[in-house]
């Protein structure tokens, strides 16, 4: 038998199911959003790389359970790699509160950001969602 869509999603309602699609907290996605309400809480202190060690609660949010914490154009930024490769690239998503650097490259050669003031240059724009995150990686070839 068929259940109808409203129903079902009546039903989760009512049950209280996490029935549909994930979604964003805000402008970010929900382990950024997740991953800043940490920091303000736990108040982390960076290491001198400016690399924090996630909680067990977060540690899905990276590969390597550690996020990076620098400024922003308006406010902090992490980067939290979502998959290593060989020679230190890597693959991730970039989060800030306000917007993000300005992207630069064109012209033939792929777009970039730069972000804590020249301590994460060149972190090629994979996927880019305005204002606040997007997804990067990091090749050294």
């Amino acid at each position: 038998m068929r259940v109808r869509y409203w129903t079902w999603v009546a039903l989760c309602a009512v049950v209280g199911l996490g029935c549909g699609e994930p979604r964003s907290v805000g402008p970010l996605p929900s382990p950024c959003a997740a991953t800043f309400t940490w920091l303000d809480k736990a108040k982390p202190t960076p290491d001198r790389a400016g690399m924090v060690e996630l909680p067990m609660m977060l540690d899905h949010v990276a590969v390597d359970h550690r996020v990076w914490i620098g400024a922003g154009p308006e406010g902090r930024c992490l980067l939290a790699k979502t998959k290593l490769g060989p020679k230190d690239n890597f693959e991730g998503r970039v989060c800030c509160e306000g917007a993000l650097p300005k992207a630069k490259g064109g012209g033939g050669t792929p777009a970039f950001l730069s972000i804590g003031d020249g301590l994460l240059e060149e972190l090629y724009v994979k996927d880019l969602h305005p204002p606040s995150w997007a997804e990067v990686y990091f090749d050294l070839n």
